[in-house]
């Protein structure tokens, strides 16, 4: 099989591989998870990594060993960044000093 020749290969080449792997690796299926989870709290602006919100757009993109499993990791991981999101931005943040 030849180069990847969908957007995201070009956009962030070893993001891109990684997502691949996720088909046939569990590091790498934890690796999304715990991505998933960290999105919204960690900065990753200067990474090259594609976002929560292209994962599913990723997953159709490409073939895979069991796809329903492989839609099934990446629509969890999607679900998971969306709800980490929801609870950070539905806890209530106080401006009051915190106790030492």
């Amino acid at each position: 099989m030849g180069p990847c020749r969908c957007r995201f290969a070009s956009v962030a080449p070893l993001h891109h591989d990684q997502l691949v792997r996720a088909g046939v690796d569990l590091d790498t299926v934890v690796d999304l998870v715990e991505l998933a989870v960290t999105w919204d709290e960690l900065d990753y602006g200067d990474a090259d990594l594609i976002p929560p919100y292209d994962w599913l757009e990723f997953w159709s993109d490409h073939p895979w060993p069991d796809p329903d499993v492989a839609r099934r990791l990446f629509s969890a991981a999607v679900d998971i960044a969306r709800t980490t999101r929801a609870s950070d931005s539905a806890r209530p943040r106080s401006t009051a000093p915190r106790p030492l």
